[in-house]
């Protein structure tokens, strides 16, 4: 027993330490000289990572328990270029897990072949795949799936862009998922195109999709920013659906027997369609402490009733702070905000916004103030704003969701009055930092004040 114990244990350890790192460079001097040769070797366990540059590959094939990712995760420095001559990656029949961190995945396009090739910038299938801070940008799919394809499969979004895609026959410009779970969080759908559901399109799915953005995506005829079908029951929490276009369901569609839960939602300013539509032949969505307010073909339509009123859910104007410029935080006042309803809960994925403009002042508060940042969300940089009653030893950090200290700012004698200091988006190494939610707080003695900022890439 002792013996095959031991055999084991040097087994386990011969597997670590077999486990390596694939570095990858345009210019060729890293281990090897393409992204695709590095997936060729690489083994369960191993990492291939990318230096900034873009590599102009395609039909990339993923390898089973690899980690493809960048080396400084700035996903506008590391990027995959297809050049529109076909798929950027396939992660297929993977009997174990494997990650994307940080890349830009683009140029990616698919013919239409009668609908059965999906996922012109990525295709994952039968495979456990978690993917964070990555874009998917410009890619097009004559079938389903412009930006990313997840089919039979568990997935895991972290932080991911999806913009700019294109599904034209089949729909889900953005994100086309078929038999998948898992989880989607802090994800933004931006002007995303495609016939249905065109920021995601699901069926017989039914993921978590939390704090996410669906903007400006248009979709000719079902689910301007989503379509879900057939037992497709994924719930929707603190999730913004705004200015998004279809005819029927220009925020979300529900069809098939789909029964999705929306939870702290804003869908507001989504055009010719109704905000939110049920099929006859679906159940009705349940939905509770959301704001419906100013779409055009009105806020519940189909098998849906008037939600107003109910479950705390609100018809009120969102008061954003400049939806012309894609800032979707809320002024102080808004009833998205937890003060702002009854549920006491934050509606929408952005908080407080609207910085206010101090330089002219006519007179300085007699606290510490810390107004806020400016634009909200931001890409790549933004301005904290803040005000000092006295001359003062200030400190601005950025710390992470978890805490952890991203940035030192300042820490410094400042004088009186209002102080703007500007962020990059880089942490303390003069790396980009990720997509995500970062916290600004100012230590002013013995006043803290914070605030938060929506970084997007």
């Amino acid at each position: 027993m002792k013996s095959l114990i031991l055999w084991a244990l040097l087994a386990a350890l011969a597997s670590v330490a077999a486990a390596a790192t694939w570095h990858v460079a345009v210019d060729g001097s890293g281990d090897l000289p393409t992204i695709a040769a590095a997936l060729a070797v690489a083994e369960p366990g191993d990492v291939v990572e990318l230096a900034d540059g873009t590599y102009l590959e395609h039909d990339l094939v993923m390898a089973s328990g690899v980690t493809l990712r960048s080396a400084s995760g700035d996903p506008y420095g590391a990027i995959v270029d297809a050049q529109q001559l076909a798929r950027v990656i396939l992660a297929q029949d993977l009997p174990e897990p494997i990650v994307f961190s940080g890349l830009t995945f683009t140029g990616g396009f698919l013919p239409y072949d009668g609908g059965m090739s999906l996922g012109a910038g990525m295709c994952c299938e039968e495979v456990d795949v978690t993917i964070v801070g990555c874009r998917f940008v410009g890619n097009d799919a004559d079938a389903k799936g412009g930006g990313l394809s997840v089919a039979h499969a568990r997935i895991d979004l972290v932080g991911c862009e999806f913009s700019g895609n294109e599904g034209e026959n089949g729909g889900g410009g953005g994100l086309y998922g078929r038999d998948c779970q898992g989880a989607i969080t802090e994800c933004s759908f931006v002007a995303n195109r495609g016939i249905d559901g065109a920021g995601m399109y699901l069926r017989y799915s039914s993921p978590t999709v939390s704090r996410c953005t669906f903007l400006s995506n248009d979709g000719w005829f079902f689910g301007g920013a989503v379509l879900l079908e057939l037992e497709s029951s994924p719930r929707f929490e603190h999730c913004t659906f705004v200015d998004n276009e279809a005819s029927l369901g220009a925020g979300l569609m529900t069809d098939s027997d789909a029964e999705p839960i929306l939870e702290g939602c804003v869908v507001a300013f989504n055009r010719d369609g109704a905000g939110l539509y049920c099929e006859d032949n679906a159940p009705p969505l349940g939905i509770g402490c959301s704001l419906v307010f100013g779409n055009e073909g009105g806020g519940y339509a189909g098998n849906l009733e008037d939600q107003t009123g109910i479950d705390g859910n609100l018809a009120q104007d969102p008061l954003f702070c400049d939806l012309a410029a894609g800032d979707l935080t809320v002024a102080a006042n808004s009833p998205c905000l937890p003060a702002g309803n009854a549920c006491g809960v934050l509606m929408g994925a952005w908080g407080e916004g609207c910085a206010a403009d101090l330089t002219n002042a006519p007179e300085l508060p007699g606290v510490t103030v810390l107004v806020g940042n400016a634009p909200n969300p931001f890409n790549p940089r933004t301005e904290i704003t803040f005000v000092l009653p006295r001359a003062e030893r200030a400190a601005l950090r950025v710390f992470d969701p978890a805490g952890r200290l991203v940035r030192q700012l300042v820490d410094a004698e400042l004088p009186a009055g209002p102080q703007t200091v500007t962020w990059d988006g880089r942490d303390t190494r003069g790396r980009s930092v990720p997509a995500g939610a970062y916290l600004a707080r100012l230590d002013v003695g013995a006043v803290i004040r914070t605030c938060r900022m929506a970084l997007v890439r």
